[in-house]
Order: C-alpha cells, then structure tokens, then sequence
C-alpha cells in the first residue's frame, strides 16, 4: 500500500510556528499481507528555518481527518536526528490496512524536552495497488506527482528547486558547479569570479594565499596591470590612528624578496610598488632588514632618477649634471650624517635675485667676533671623533641669517656652514687688502729710510 502525504502541515503554538513540509523523498509499504511497515520520510522547519537537531516523535493512525477514532497504537520514536530539516523513521501499526480511509497524525518536541505538540491538519493516506505486494515481491517504489524541491512523477522526478529556490535547466558542463546568481541556481566554472569584490569583521588574514612551492619562481600574490596608468598591486590601511600597514611582505629566503613590484608598460605614469598612509603617525612604505648585510630599500632606474621623493607639494629637483649618474631626486633631507665624494651647490645666476655686494668692512668685524671651538657629539651614532664648528646659539647672535631652528619638541638649532664660505672669502679680501696697505707704506718708509742714509754719508 503507497501513502501520499499532503505537502505541509501547520500549528501554531506558543506564538511559534513549527512546519512540517513532506516533499514524497520517500515513503512506501513493505508487505506481508496488505503490508505491515513502512519508511516515513519528512522536512521539519521552525518559522521557516529547517531544524538541525535531534526530536522526539509520536505518530498515529486515525479514521477521521478530525475526531474519529484511534487505529492501532500510537508509534513514538524519540532522538531522531534531524539534519538541514530531513528526518527518516520507520513505522509499524499492523494490520490495519483493510482498505478504510486511514488519516495520520504527527506530534513533535525537542528531543527529551517538553511537552509534545500535535501537528494539524492530520495526512489522509491513500492505499494504491502498487503497494500492496507480497513478502516475496521487496521494496516497492514510490510513484505518483513529485512534491517539495522535485518536480515530475515518481520513478524519476526531477530536482527543480534547492532550499525553494530555482535550479536553472542548463546543463552542467566539466569544472562547473552551482551558485545561486540571484534568480536560479545555475552552473558556473568552480574558479573566483572577476571583477571581485567583498568585506569582512576578521580577527585575522580577510583573505590569504599560501604558495608552499619550495623551488622555481613562485609567488604569494602576483599582481599585474596592462593599464598605462595603472597598478600591478594596490593597498592601502584606512585606520587613522595606529601603526597601520597598507602592504606588507615578508621572505624567509636568504635572497629571497618581500614585496616585489614591476610596472611593465614603457610609457604613462605608471607604478611598481605604491604605498600611501592617511595617518599622522603613519608610513606609506616601509622597509626593513634584519640582516647585518642587508638592504631595507633598493631603487634602482635605468634613468638618471633612481628614487625621487616628494612632499605632498610635489617639489623636487632634478637638474642633473651631464656626467652623473643619477640617483635620489627631492627637495629636503633631514638624516645624521652624509658622507659623500663631492657636493655641489646650485649658484645659477638666474636662479638668484637681489643680488649685492657684502659690505666689506662691517661683516669682516662680524665674523671677528665669532668663537671657534672643538667638540665631540653627545649622541655617538653621529661620530666619536673631534669636531670643530661654532655653537649655534652664540653663533645666531652674530649671524642670525646662518642659524635655522627645527620643529622638532627640542627646536634643534642647525648651521648653514655653506654660507659662511663668502664671509671668510671676504675677510681674505679685506685682510688682503690691508696687506698691500701695509706693503705700500713699508715700501715708502724703506724708500725715505734710504735717502735718510745717503744725506748722512754725503755730510761726513
């Protein structure tokens, strides 16, 4: 005998509402006489969401599809699992199956919790010759209209909805599986769907990619833009406050590299490695070495510019000579110590305005007043060998244009020693001058020192 179970059955209690939905998964008769047990096959759902918990049951035959009187003994199987709402039990109310309308009906509670709630409307169970078989003939097959996700009739039924929601007719093809792309569940390449985009509140790596190739040109990340104003690989850290980091690269190798960045493309304003921080406190690119030998940054450029670096005013210089090399373009730099071969100062002409001569005498008494001294610095890192210079503060008092005060907490006093050079030019001159004076006037005393002695020699 084959029963059909009316789709969904209702009740509502304790202002919740527990829904029983039977899609006939599966639900047939095995015989002895007219049939004596059968596998009960259900979906449970809570408000709407299928349970996935273990229940306790209580299933029973009635003559009536309300009232009535009870067929058979109440079957109660408790801790049935239930899984994404399925459940499967097996049922056995003798023989009671003598061709009499049968109605059954269903109580359900957490399992081991409560009291049991009665499931309404009850199923009528509707006898079919198909299932009524012997011993000898097995398991019979559920046959008829197809309900819940599957469409068609038994024996092959066809899956039409997943979760309620509809599975697109295409077939699949090799790779392909599932996604939902918001109106059917249709076939896809099982790969990341580009252009992509997404978020997500994670304590750790949002997304992370390990590449564990031990040999050959391996990457963790590889980023590449065929845009002549584009970026290979962009990052960027929003937190205004904090030690934010937009990229961060990290290699165990011995010459291994952290962050690589290539921009291929022969023309446009292109960018290998671009970092940028919109905190105070922050750093747009950061690198570091461990290694007592090793680089924490390396620029490196086919032109004359091999890194330039720039206020958010964009100035920078890059006037190069013709036989130089090239290297760091900027504006100002601020560091401990330089050490270099040569240094050059730009003294263009056309660069300067207000040109005038130093007045001679006046800046030759100034830098009289100056007070050479030795020194060895307080702060080692800057060398531990004698130094010699002027001390910026007594110094400000006489030159105030030379002495340059800092922003830092301590408004650190430096000294444009450069400068100092035509002052000292101009007391050569001065002093030089003086010297041909004095020359002149020896000259002239020796001339009438001689004509002193010769009057003496003609009176004797």
């Amino acid at each position: 005998m084959f029963c059909t179970i009316c789709e969904n059955i209702w009740r509502t209690v304790n202002m919740k509402t527990i829904l029983c939905s039977i899609g006939l998964l599966s639900l047939w008769m095995l015989g002895q006489a007219q049939g004596v047990a059968f596998t009960y096959q259900g979906y449970l759902r809570h408000s709407g969401t299928p349970i996935n918990a273990n229940h306790d049951f209580q299933f029973s035959l009635w003559t009536d599809a309300s009232g009535g009187s009870q067929v058979g003994l109440t079957q109660t199987v408790v801790n049935v699992p239930v899984e994404n709402g399925l459940f499967t039990v097996t049922l056995d109310f003798s023989a009671v199956w003598d061709g009499s309308d049968r109605y059954l009906q269903i109580a359900v509670r957490p399992a081991g919790a409560g009291s049991y709630t009665t499931l309404s409307p009850r199923v009528k169970i509707n006898p079919t010759p198909y299932a009524i078989r012997a011993n000898t003939a097995g398991t019979a097959n559920p046959i008829g209209a197809a309900g819940g996700d599957l469409s068609g009739t038994y024996p092959n039924p066809t899956v039409a909805r997943l979760q309620g929601r509809s599975v697109s007719a295409a077939a699949p093809s090799a790779d392909q599986v599932l996604k939902w792309d918001g109106s059917a569940w249709s076939p896809v390449v099982d790969s990341l769907t580009l252009p992509f985009s997404g978020s997500a509140d994670a304590a750790g790596a949002a997304f992370s990619v390990t590449n564990t190739a031990t040999s050959g040109t391996t990457y963790g990340v590889r980023g590449e833009s065929a845009s002549t104003s584009g970026t290979g690989v962009y990052g960027r850290a929003t937190a205004t406050t904090g030690s934010p980091v937009g990229v961060w690269g990290n290699s165990q190798s011995p010459t291994g590299i952290g962050v690589l960045g290539l921009a291929a493309a022969t023309s446009g304003p292109n960018v290998g490695v671009w970092g940028g921080s919109s905190s105070s406190d922050g750093i747009g690119v950061l690198g570091i070495s461990h290694g007592t030998s090793g680089i924490g940054g390396l620029f490196r450029s086919a032109g004359l510019a091999g890194a330039r670096i720039l206020g958010m005013g964009g100035a920078f210089h890059n006037d190069w000579p013709s036989n130089w090399d090239g290297g760091l373009e900027t504006w100002d730099i601020v560091c401990g110590n330089v050490r270099f071969t040569s240094a050059h100062s730009r003294s263009d002409e056309r660069l300067k305005r207000d040109i005038q001569p130093l007045d001679a005498m006046s800046d030759f008494q100034r830098l009289l007043k100056l007070r050479p001294v030795s020194f060895y610095w307080r702060d080692e890192r800057w060398g531990r060998e004698l130094q010699y210079g002027f001390i910026a503060q007594e110094l400000r008092q006489v030159f105030p244009e030379l002495v340059l005060e800092g922003t830092d907490e301590q408004k650190t006093l430096s000294v444009n020693y450069q400068a100092l050079f035509p002052f000292l030019v101009n007391a050569l001159q001065v002093q030089e001058e003086r010297i041909q004076q004095q020359e002149a006037r020896i000259q002239r005393l020796e001339a009438e020192l001689q004509q002193l002695r010769a009057l003496l020699s003609q009176k004797r």
